[in-house]
């Protein structure tokens, strides 16, 4: 019967130990089951503040189960700004040992989470402290920077000294700690937030999307459309004066622009031309616990280069309608793609910058390439099934009597008329009746030979007439 007290005896033994060692941990699963919430001062402009709500923090850890941290928690209605102020003045943390008593500076500090387990942290330490006497200021903690939240609800562990104890001396702090949680909402565009790939925020063109880089959320992710080809400019621009990355990624989510930049409210342009479709853009801040507002966007010039086929049979030739003022248009025979505007057969290709037409004699492919004043270049290609090969009538020479300046004589109507006179060519129109005058720079002389030749529309060439001036 004793053996059965005695081993009762230790079982009790052994409950108060862990009662007594295990107070602490046990207390604060309690604490953490009742988390009170916090008062906001709600601000319109976070960097400027006059009026504020305190929330005084009870602190005691000299009575069993010694708290040293408690945990509170606050909700934010929407995306925005918040900055953190804590004062210790109130505090004493203080010290009996054998009837004796002193006074010490008091540390309390205040951490930011975004879960109520206490493992992500949004907002840094801040730590105050007391004072022992009135000729020293107590130091308050006070955020650096304003820091950016996503909406939701977020837990403050205010943690002090702890309590120190042994045989003769005991330690603890004792007072209140006052805590101000400043607030100012963001409006945010933003249909997604946080957004993600597949969840990209749309924007519309000559529409700014205002945005918000959260620590929490560091990157925003947009979609735009290009409905024809067209030069776009976007336009971005983030608050915060840390680094920050923009990134323009093609249809297929490939990268097609990536630049890192500095912030500070500077509205940066880039520009490219793009054909029809989808494309993402993104924008993310590099560094650790960054946020701020961001804005972005889209305006486009539409860059058109239609081909259109005229005539079939007499006097066939392809229309080139595209951009105003191009800077250079080349065309060539076979089927070329944008793949091919480097492709070394442009540097001999015929140029028709001026005329943005071009004639043809066969059936076949056909690619055009314009290239604008900003190096940007485009191409497009057109299959003409028919058109006209026949040459035009041989012309007639009526007038070239030596001492005259002039050639004249009839051809087909609206032809390109070459006049060979010494060797060189001298070229003319041929009006709509057929009618040409070629001036030369200088007198025809009796014995010399001109040759006159036509070339249509579609670049066909007649045979030669040949005379010599009598």
């Amino acid at each position: 019967m004793r053996k059965y007290k005695n081993m009762l005896l230790l079982l009790l033994l052994i409950v108060l130990a862990g009662i007594v060692f295990g107070g602490k941990d046990t207390a604060k699963a309690y604490v953490q089951t009742k988390i009170d919430e916090l008062k906001i001062t709600k601000v319109s402009d976070i960097e400027v503040y006059n009026l504020y709500d305190i929330n005084n923090i009870t602190i005691d850890n000299s009575f069993y189960p010694y708290l040293d941290t408690r945990i509170f928690k606050f909700t934010l209605e929407e995306d925005g700004f918040v900055k953190m102020l804590l004062t210790a003045d109130k505090l004493t943390k203080n010290t009996y040992s054998n009837s004796k008593h002193t006074v010490q500076e008091p540390l309390v500090s205040a951490t930011v989470y975004r879960d109520e387990k206490l493992i992500f942290e949004v907002i840094p330490t801040i730590t105050a402290k007391g004072s022992t006497n009135t000729a020293k200021a107590p130091v308050n903690g006070e955020t650096k920077a304003k820091v950016a939240l996503d909406r939701g609800t977020y837990y403050v562990a205010i943690r002090t000294d702890k309590m120190q104890q042994s045989a003769n001396t005991s330690t603890f702090v004792k007072g209140e700690a006052g805590f101000i949680l400043y607030y100012q909402p963001v409006e945010s565009d933003e249909i997604f937030r946080p957004s993600s790939v597949g969840n990209e925020n749309p924007i519309k063109s000559e529409k700014a999307v205002q945005g918000l880089l959260t620590v929490a959320n560091p990157r925003d992710y947009y979609m735009f459309e290009i409905k024809e080809r067209s030069l776009v400019d976007i336009t971005y621009m983030y608050e915060s004066s840390n680094k920050a990355k923009f990134v323009l990624y093609g249809k297929d989510r490939e990268a097609i622009i990536t630049k890192q930049f500095s912030g500070n409210n500077v509205k940066y342009l880039e520009e490219r031309l793009l054909d029809v479709g989808k494309y993402y853009l993104s924008l993310e801040t590099l560094s650790v616990g960054d946020g701020g507002r961001t804005s972005i966007e889209i305006s486009s010039i539409p860059y058109p280069l239609n081909l259109r086929q005229v005539n079939r049979t007499k006097n066939s030739y392809i229309k080139v309608d595209t951009i105003e003022v191009p800077k250079e248009v080349r065309y060539i025979r076979g089927k070329l793609s944008q793949r091919d505007i480097n492709n070394s057969n442009w540097r001999t290709a015929e140029l028709i910058t001026d005329t943005l037409q071009f004639g043809i004699n066969k059936a076949g492919n056909y690619s055009v390439r314009v290239v604008d004043d900003f190096g940007n270049i485009f191409i497009e290609n057109i299959s003409a099934t028919a058109c006209d090969n026949t040459a035009p009538a041989k012309p007639k020479i009526k007038g070239y009597v030596a001492g005259d300046y002039e050639v004249t004589g009839t051809a087909e109507a609206n032809s390109l008329v070459t006049v060979m006179f010494n060797n060189r060519p001298y070229k003319c129109e041929a009006d709509s009746k057929g009618n040409y005058s070629c001036i030369l720079p200088s007198r025809l002389a009796k014995g010399a030979k001109i040759e006159v030749y036509a070339t249509d529309i579609s670049g066909n060439v007649s045979s030669s007439a040949v005379v010599t001036v009598k």
